[in-house]
């Protein structure tokens, strides 16, 4: 019934643990950083984000298509405040600051459960009008860098090296 299987990586943990702090340093590099407006507004697609993100040298070389797997971190006033990982970089960062759902925008959600302390209802029943004036604020005043990651085992890692050296405040790895 079980069978074994190959693993994809081929790296140990301490190889995969030694490049971290070097990544984090990438990721964390202030002239790597954008406005989510600038890139993400309204109206543009993460096509058009990926171009104008390649042209001012804000993703490396490798970064070849504008779906790329990695990780991204969230600023606001130059201090991280959420690192996130997905399959698709650019359209996860477009679905915080223009999702239609509450699941599709779950940092929107937070950013807006912490205004209103009073609602202890679930996701679904925050009135999504909330959710919107906190993708808005994110668009207008929040910047973003991202880096490519294509080792998935590496990926996670990072994150959570990121969210812990960082200290972002929006990041929990509890289960549900």
């Amino acid at each position: 019934m079980i069978t074994a299987q190959k693993r994809s990586c081929q790296s140990t943990f301490e190889e995969i643990a030694s490049a971290l702090p070097a990544l984090l340093k990438q990721l964390n590099d202030p002239r790597k950083r954008f406005g989510l407006k600038s890139h993400l507004e309204k109206g543009s697609g993460e096509k058009t984000a990926f171009q104008a993100l390649k042209a001012a040298g804000l993703l490396p070389p490798e970064a070849e298509s504008s779906a790329f797997p990695g990780i991204y971190l969230l600023f606001h006033e130059n201090t991280p405040f959420y690192v996130g990982i997905s399959r698709n970089v650019l359209n996860r960062l477009k679905q915080h600051v223009a999702g239609k759902s509450h699941y599709s925008a779950s940092l929107a959600y937070k950013l807006a459960k912490d205004q209103i302390p009073e609602f202890t209802g679930r996701r679904s029943e925050m009135n999504f009008g909330f959710i919107n004036k906190a993708q808005t604020y994110m668009l207008e005043h929040c910047a973003a860098s991202v880096l490519p990651v294509y080792n998935a085992e590496q990926l996670y890692l990072l994150e959570l090296y990121t969210a812990m050296q960082l200290k972002t405040p929006y990041n929990t790895f509890e289960t549900h």
